[in-house]
């Protein structure tokens, strides 16, 4: 109820573009929503694999502090994980390998 509530607030809304938001939110069973403990886990081990070997490159549309960039505690920001580690995997067009 408060997604149909949100999205009938927010005039320049497509309809096809609610209604495809609804389907998502109606239509797609729970232990589809997300990932488990295990699942997140491994994720994060291929991400600081990927920073180990300097596979991340600071670009993206927003600018990023180097020196976060740069501190293994803190690294790429999640924007630059998804267009460069997440996207490139989930479509096939890149592999990983630990």
């Amino acid at each position: 109820l408060g997604l149909i509530h949100t999205m009938k607030k927010k005039k320049n809304t497509s309809s096809v573009l609610r209604l495809a938001a609804l389907r998502q939110h109606t239509e797609v069973p729970a232990w589809m929503w997300g990932i488990t403990k295990d699942q997140f886990r491994e994720f994060i081990k291929v991400v600081r694999a990927y920073y180990r070997v300097g596979a991340f490159r600071n670009i993206g549309m927003v600018p990023y502090d180097s020196k976060k960039f740069n501190d293994p505690k803190i690294g790429p920001n999640m924007y630059q994980i998804n267009d460069q580690l997440i996207k490139p995997l989930t479509n096939g067009s890149k592999t990983f390998n630990m």
